[in-house]
């Protein structure tokens, strides 16, 4: 009796944890008003997972990603990136992350550099203006339910840590019906402190709100109200 409970809580926690590959499709607005759109597809590696995407938004900074890779292992610790932008900057960025070192390239047209940078072994890549990379943001947060606090490595500006506020469970209503997220209140430390609000179902990035910036990144299939 006990071992057949055990299986069913292993497949509870399992089924609780699986994170869904696939593409996903999102609309950016800003200020109320549509301004572009961000696409993503997470998949699974033999060594953990693999986010790619783009961007394009024409909004008071305007921003053109036109590929965007990122590849976590399996815990979705941040193990390397490249992302090519071609507006606000023209510029192609790579980061390795080794044990507690990033190494970092940024190559522009006109000149290239290379830097070094302490991290935790357990950091996300979050390339700055990059929303699709909140992908592994969810992805962490519903794996780990009861975390506090987490690092965030910010190409190419260096390390920084986002501090979970505030958790509640929503219904949120889509095009195929209504489905339960978690609405997650996040303090970035930046310059200033931050806040993200971040909505994540089944391990997926469902919305993302910055409401200093007046930004909001919905999925396509999600009533944006």
């Amino acid at each position: 009796m006990w071992r057949a409970l055990l299986c069913i809580l292993m497949l509870w926690t399992l089924r609780g944890h699986a994170q869904p590959a696939g593409k996903a499709s999102f609309v950016v607005y800003e200020k109320g008003q549509r301004v572009g759109t961000v696409d993503t597809n997470v998949t699974r590696t033999d060594e953990g997972w693999r986010i790619q995407g783009s961007m394009q938004t024409k909004g008071t900074v305007p921003v053109s990603i036109v590929n965007l890779d990122l590849l976590y292992d399996a815990k979705w610790f941040g193990r390397w990136m490249t992302m090519e932008m071609k507006q606000p900057d023209n510029v192609i960025i790579h980061v390795a992350v080794g044990r507690t070192t990033a190494q970092t390239d940024v190559v522009r047209p006109t000149e290239a550099r290379f830097q070094s940078n302490s991290v935790s072994s357990n950091t996300i890549l979050l390339p700055e203006r990059a929303y699709g990379a909140y992908e592994a943001v969810a992805a962490r947060l519903s794996s780990a339910p009861a975390v506090a606090d987490f690092p965030l490595f910010v190409a190419p500006i260096g390390e920084t840590r986002a501090i979970v506020e505030q958790v509640t469970r929503e219904q949120v209503r889509t095009s195929s019906g209504s489905i339960t997220a978690t609405h997650y209140v996040l303090t970035e430390i930046r310059a200033r402190p931050t806040r993200i609000d971040l909505w994540a179902a089944s391990g997926r990035l469902v919305r993302l709100d910055l409401p200093q910036a007046q930004i909001s990144v919905v999925r396509t299939d999600v009533d944006s109200k």
